[in-house]
């Protein structure tokens, strides 16, 4: 390759866009600075784009809009040639009905090949990569298409132009009554536009090179295994310089800052994203300007028309990422305006909606309705001044403070009380408006000129202007206010005095004091939005208030109520607030309109217009015509056509205007879904919550504090800063308006790679680790130390096995589950379980660690420790709980990580909540808190109660004589301990604890990897603390190790716990959940790694890792836990086949996942009928619901099957669909009103048993999920992804598949038969998250008693795996399958 290739020569010869390589190189760290055809690259810039595209030959995916093929090779060259296809300058593939045909540039052939779409399918799917196909992954040919060989002087005569002009335009078939030309052949418009190619010569070359370069990674290819531990090495070496890089600001509005007693309120500028769209739009499509709320977009001409298919589609994609729908289809825009002077119909003063009913009334221009209900929606105001001057009259005084760097002098409210003050217990009652005393001034005036002189020599607070020693005490957070102030301010003024009358007497000493008081305005405002919340809360439906904003909505009847005597009502019941309105007030209505006749003048332009579309815009009063095109040379004689026909309507009050063509500019179509951008922004600030954030000032990271509140727009930061002084200096620099963004100061993160990083590297050198061992077997499971005698200690009448049941803690541990547990205890390095979903996982890790602890102290190891540990919260307290007991304390676990983090289910366990305990009582174990998800409130337990109640039950077991005085004093004061018991307790517990319960990424010694941090971790002290080792001498170690949950875990997360124990029990299930890689990230590190590689040897490493990456990104995905559970030894393996969580046809349905693992049986019918049917819901092994909702669900429906024929729509980066959620609304009215639904609920006590959860896959999705889940707020409900359902289980479940053989681009996209005439959508074939069973398999197994399935037959049906659960679902009498419509 020549070190002086131009730009458009390697684009041309890759067949790729300028701009496609710009964006590629920018990526990689290697950016153009001129992005012009004739830009000469450099050698690395060559190699990056080699190393991308030069691997395979890629060719353009075209649309195939002539007649079809016949088996007449004649006929075949008549149709290439009539639509200009033999006049091609590259190998293209065209689509045509069902299959692919590839046509060469040389057509000197008798034939052309084509592939099945199906066969492509099933045997090359990857051949396929956005509008392009990989000729070389494609499987053989189909067949082939007979054609007559082209003239080559044909050919000749089209390179020297004597051809006729590729531009025609067909004629129409059917004559009409508009003179309009027919459709023009866009196929042969982008053939005859692509850049000249190289010559077949050239092309050949660089094929055998290509070829040659593939031999030669084929060469260079290693072990999978070890390319896999080394690429993760690198991962983990990159990550925490990239993390930093991928932090991105949030932009604040300056204007909205506020800072009360270390308080920084704020509100984000929604006008960041918008800034970004504006570079997209200028840069890639050459638009000057433009207004996303018009709807169109002027680009320039020569850019889009040089747009091949594949950077179109790259556009469109970043588009709609950026949620912009844009219609890449040029067209005619026209309107008829008829009801302009109305004003938007979504928002509407009360004089419009009268003006507008009237209309429709008079029935002479508009047709249709209002609704009677409207909405008034605006904020609570705070009369700030009213009210401080109410409650402190003529101290409320307010006065300007500008600071340095500051532009506008600030307002500062305070209260002075000049020889009074406020007394302590009036503060204290105050407390919930912020109010406190700032500071005091002794001021003291000297009426002696001689004394006077001689104390400006004592004291160093003389003040020439006013003539007064001035004495200033400020009180701070280190030093607060207190009780004994005026003790304080007393011997003060004694102090001055002992000094002053040396030189004259206390006469000739006037004496003021003057205290400073102020209150937090944000508290003040929180007050009185909560009094406004309870008056709205007491008017019932139809109103709300947001009590964090002071946003209020009221829903009233416009044509019978009077909002403005609601809202003075609203004034009156609570003083000192306004709300807002404006003299011509707007209200959210609801209104159907349309112009009359509009059916008819649709139908008329779509019969005379190919392709038209026509659609009524109720909210502007107008009628939206967009007339396609594709040469720009016909736009004005369409225009012409096109407008005379819309004259001819004869409607009065109607306006018709043509949006104008611009001379080289096309108009283009688009769509900006703000409002799901404003709420993405929000939810990725919201799970930021407690995140350190920072700012950028002079270069230097400034970190200030953490995110308490986030109710978006609206963020509340705790400036956490110990330094006054820093404080300071942050407090001025966010008053002072230097800082407009703020940034996420990713620690936790920072932290967590690098205890990654060391741990990981440990295990692969082999260095401080608990088991040396470890090196080998947890990177190749098959090395591992196998279990001699496995089959004796797994009979039944060994001593082992014999052991083993006659100290079970849990009777119900089935035969699988025994076997397990014993392959775990006699394994020497690790022991391998795979438990599916409902086999008993929590409870079998339970007796595991019972039986180790047991067989532990048996031998007389008292001081086993055992290490629970799992990626997630919920996995460790699910399994740590089961431990619970009320025969035993021989375990005590400690739960260790933060309060709130921990589910219900740990927090019992936590060694803060123990501490807490201690010092305060039982009081801190009841919670005002409510669940985000479920709305329910709880009471935590405590295990040292459990521990204290089982000392006591065994004390006075046949002894426990209630009359007898002792035995009742006794059981009481066990059963209310005091602060010293407590504290006894607390000791003895902690001193012979025995398990440790915390999340992998917690786990860890020192705060490594980054000279900011320094230091132990919070583990490493919990450790040292319970267990009584030196700190910064001890190594954390382990016994044994157990790890949930661990096909989730990514290779380095899953080594990290096992550094530090002698045996790893590896739990997990590889048909769920797997981890989560993104190859792009993995992509961008390595290239990262190249750029800093220390030698040649390096690069070539990093090289073949970026090869293994690039053609092997497969094998990454598969998790860790599987690859240890396949090449583990059968003697250190176990497999749970029994589930007890579901109903036995709920279980026929996930054995669909489970078969190639032996299948999965239900434990609650085998190998004995538990009581599955059993009426009495007071028995834990029945699945009965009870449930009959006529036409829907019968008493012994367990699988309800919806097929969904509604469209999916892409969204953001997510996806929805409407359809759906409308079908899940009708299901949860149906529930509502079921009278069996309601004794079903009487049935149960706990809410969680009560809670229909539902499920989705996408964000989107679970927002409109959420939100009509609102509307039902009789029922529980549980609305969430299904990443956080893994571990969770609910009685009944409904699925949300999202996913469609058809999408649509709007939400009132409606069917065009016309366009797509077999589903009137667009067709759609990709299964998306689906396309790998696991995460199906852990939505449809969360359902115990009922499964409902909402989802689209033809699209899921195209995998084997799920025509199987179809059929099996058909074929049980008991299942039901309904159509979308039937419900």
């Amino acid at each position: 390759m020549s070190e002086r290739e131009r730009l458009n020569k390697i684009a041309s010869r890759y067949n790729i866009g300028v701009t496609t390589i710009a964006e590629l190189l920018q990526k990689k760290g290697y950016p153009l600075f001129d992005v012009t055809p004739n830009t000469i690259l450099t050698e690395r810039q060559l190699a990056i784009i080699h190393a991308t595209y030069g691997k395979m030959k890629r060719y353009r995916l075209l649309a195939w809009t002539a007649e079809d093929f016949t088996d007449n090779a004649k006929m075949n060259r008549k149709i290439i040639n009539a639509h200009g296809w033999n006049h091609i300058r590259n190998d293209v593939f065209v689509r045509s009905k069902d299959r692919f045909v590839f046509i060469p540039v040389n057509q000197e052939v008798d034939h052309f090949d084509y592939w099945k779409v199906e066969d492509i399918e099933a045997k090359s799917p990857t051949a396929i990569d956005n509008f392009m196909i990989i000729k070389e992954k494609l499987c053989s040919p189909s067949g082939s298409i007979p054609i007559t060989p082209e003239v080559r002087e044909e050919k000749e005569e089209m390179r020297h132009g004597k051809s006729e002009e590729v531009f025609k335009l067909k004629t129409s078939l059917f004559p009409s009554k508009i003179n309009t030309v027919g459709s023009i052949d866009l196929s042969a418009l982008n053939v005859s536009t692509r850049p000249q190619r190289k010559t077949k010569e050239e092309r050949r070359k660089e094929r055998e090179e290509r070829k040659n370069q593939g031999c030669k990674n084929k060469d260079s290819r290693f072990n999978s295994q070890d390319a896999i531990r080394e690429v993760w090495q690198r991962f983990v070496d990159i990550q925490e310089r990239l993390i930093r890089q991928r932090c991105s600001p949030i932009s604040i509005d300056v204007d909205s800052i506020e800072i009360e007693n270390d308080k920084l309120h704020v509100t984000v500028d929604k006008k960041q994203k918008e800034q970004q769209l504006d570079t997209i739009f200028k840069d890639k499509l050459g638009a000057e300007s433009y207004d996303l709320a018009s709807g169109t977009v002027l680009v320039d001409e020569n850019k889009w028309t040089s747009l091949d298919e594949y950077e179109l589609a790259a556009i469109r994609k970043t588009l709609s990422e950026n949620y912009i729908e844009l219609d890449t289809t040029p067209a005619i825009n026209a309107y008829i305006d008829y009801g302009s002077n109305l004003g938007h119909s979504d928002q509407m003063s009360l004089d419009e909606l009268h003006q507008l009913d009237s209309i429709i009334t008079h029935g002479n221009l508009i047709e249709g309705m209002i609704h009677d209900t409207v909405a008034f929606i605006s904020k609570v105001s705070i009369n700030t001044d009213e009210y401080l001057k109410y409650l402190f009259g003529d101290h409320y005084v307010v006065y300007k403070q500008k600071k340095r760097k500051q532009e506008v002098p600030k307002l500062i409210e305070v209260f002075e009380y000049q020889n009074q003050y406020i007394t302590w217990e009036t503060i204290q009652k105050y407390q919930d408006i912020g109010l406190l005393c700032k500071q005091y001034v002794l001021i003291f005036k000297i009426h002696n000129e001689s004394a006077l002189k001689e104390l400006k020599d004592s004291f160093d607070c003389w003040f020439p202007n006013t003539e007064t020693f001035e004495f200033i005490r400020v009180f701070t957070r280190k030093d607060p206010f207190h009780k004994d102030f005026l003790k304080e301010v007393n011997d003060n003024i004694r102090q001055f005095l002992e000094e002053a009358t040396l030189y004259c007497s206390e006469n000739e000493i006037e004496i003021n004091v003057k205290f400073t008081y102020s209150i937090s305005n944000y508290k003040l405002r929180m007050l009185k939005f909560q009094e406004v919340a309870a008056l709205i809360a007491s008017k019932g439906t139809g109103y709300s208030f947001n009590n964090e904003t002071g946003a209020i909505g009221i829903d009233f009847n416009w044509r019978e109520q009077d909002i403005f005597s609601i809202l003075r009502d609203i004034e009156k019941s609570i003083p000192f607030i306004t709300i807002n309105t404006f003299e011509d007030h707007r209200f959210k209505c609801k209104v159907d309109t349309r112009i009359i006749g509009f059916e008819q003048i649709k139908q008329s332009l779509e019969d005379k217009y190919e392709n038209i579309d026509v659609a009524n815009d109720c909210v502007n009063h107008k009628i939206h015509i967009k007339l396609p095109y594709v040469d720009a040379s016909y736009y004005s004689q369409l225009e012409t056509h096109l407008e005379q026909d819309l004259l001819q309507i004869s409607i009065a009050g109607i306006h018709i205007s043509i949006e104008p063509k611009v001379e080289g500019k096309i108009r283009l179509n688009v769509k900006y879904n703000n409002e799901s951008r404003l709420e993405d922004l929000a939810d990725s600030i919201t799970d930021m919550k407690k995140a350190d954030f920072g700012f950028m000032l002079d270069e230097k990271e400034v970190a200030f504090g953490k995110l308490l509140k986030a109710n978006y727009p609206d963020l509340v930061f705790d400036i956490d800063v110990t330094n006054e002084e820093e404080k300071e200096f942050i407090i001025e620099a966010f008053e002072s308006k230097v800082v407009n963004t703020i940034i996420p100061i990713l620690t936790g993160d920072l932290e967590k790679i690098s205890r990654l990083k060391d741990t990981f590297t440990k295990a692969t050198t082999g260095t401080e680790l608990a088991n040396p061992r470890l090196q080998r077997f947890i990177f190749d499971s098959s090395t591992a130390t196998k279990t001699e005698n496995i089959d004796n200690i797994l009979r039944k009448d060994g001593y082992a096995y014999k052991e083993l049941c006659k100290h079970l803690l849990n009777r119900n541990i089935n035969e699988s589950q025994k076997q397990a547990i014993l392959k775990a205890i006699f394994a020497e390095d690790i022991a391998v379980i795979q438990g599916p979903p409902g086999t008993g996982k929590s409870t079998a890790i339970a007796e595991l660690i019972w039986q180790l602890v047991r067989n532990g102290l048996k031998q007389g190891n008292k001081r086993e420790r055992i290490l629970l540990t799992s990626e997630t919260n919920l996995a460790v307290d699910n399994a740590i709980s089961r431990i619970v007991n009320n025969k035993t304390n021989l375990v005590k676990p400690i739960r260790l990580g933060g309060e709130e983090k921990l589910e219900s289910e740990g927090l019992q366990f936590s060694i803060d909540l123990m501490k807490r305990w201690v010092e305060e009582g039982d009081s801190c174990l009841f919670s005002d808190e409510k669940d985000e998800e479920s709305g329910v409130t709880f009471h935590t337990n405590l295990i040292l109660k459990n521990w204290i109640d089982n000392i006591s039950n065994r004390s006075f077991d046949g002894n426990g004589d209630p009359e007898n005085p002792v035995v009742a004093r006794w059981q009481n004061y066990l059963k209310s301990p005091d602060a010293s018991l407590r504290k006894i307790v607390f000791d003895h517990y902690v001193e012979n604890a025995n398990v440790i319960g915390a999340t992998c990424s917690s786990i860890g010694d020192k705060r490594t990897g980054n000279g900011e941090f320094n230091g132990f971790t919070q583990f490493y002290h919990n450790f040292c603390d319970i267990f009584k080792q030196r700190k910064g001498k001890a190594n954390i170690e382990f016994t044994t190790v157990i790890q949930d949950e661990s096909s989730k875990a990514t290779p380095a997360e899953l080594v990290l716990p096992f550094v530090y124990g002698n045996k790893a029990i590896v739990i997990g299930d590889h048909r769920q959940l797997p981890p989560m890689l993104d190859k792009e990230e993995f992509e961008d590190t390595l290239e990262f790694a190249l750029k800093v590689a220390k030698d040649d040897e390096d690069k070539n490493s990093v090289r073949k890792l970026q090869n293994f990456v690039e053609n092997h990104f497969e094998d990454m995905e598969i998790s860790h836990f599987q690859r240890l559970y396949e090449n583990i030894d059968d003697s250190l393996k176990g497999t749970f086949n029994l589930q007890y969580r579901m109903h036995p046809d709920i279980n026929e349905v996930i054995e669909q996942f489970y078969r190639a693992d032996g299948g999965l049986r239900c434990g609650l019918v085998t190998p004995k009928d538990l009581g599955i049917n059993d009426h009495d819901f007071g028995n834990p092994f029945s699945r009965y619901h009870g449930l009959d909702i006529k036409g829907l669900i019968g008493h012994k429906t367990h699988v309800l099957f919806i097929d969904s024929s509604s469209p999916e729509m892409m969204d953001g980066y997510s996806r929805v669909n409407y359809g759906e959620v409308e079908t899940i609304d009708k299901l949860l009215t149906k529930f509502e009103n079921s009278d069996s639904f309601q004794r079903y609920l009487e049935k149960f006590d706990k809410d969680e048993d009560k809670q229909i959860g539902i499920i989705s896959f996408y964000g989107k999705q679970i927002k409109q999920l959420q939100s009509i889940a609102f509307k039902h707020s009789s029922l529980p409900i549980r609305v969430s992804t299904v990443d956080r359902f893994q571990g969770m289980e609910c009685n009944i479940v409904i699925v949300s598949m999202v996913r469609s053989n058809i999408i649509q681009s709007s939400r009132d996209q409606k069917p065009d038969k016309k366009r797509y005439p077999e589903l009137g959508y667009p067709v759609q074939k990709s299964l998306g998250f689906a396309q790998s069973p696991n995460r199906l398999n852990v939505a449809l197994s969360r359902a115990k008693r009922l499964l409902i399935i909402v989802g689209n037959q033809e699209l899921f049906s195209s995998l084997d795996i799920y025509q199987r659960l179809f059929t099996t679902i058909k074929t049980n009498s008991n299942n039901r399958i309904l159509k979308q419509d039937e419900v």
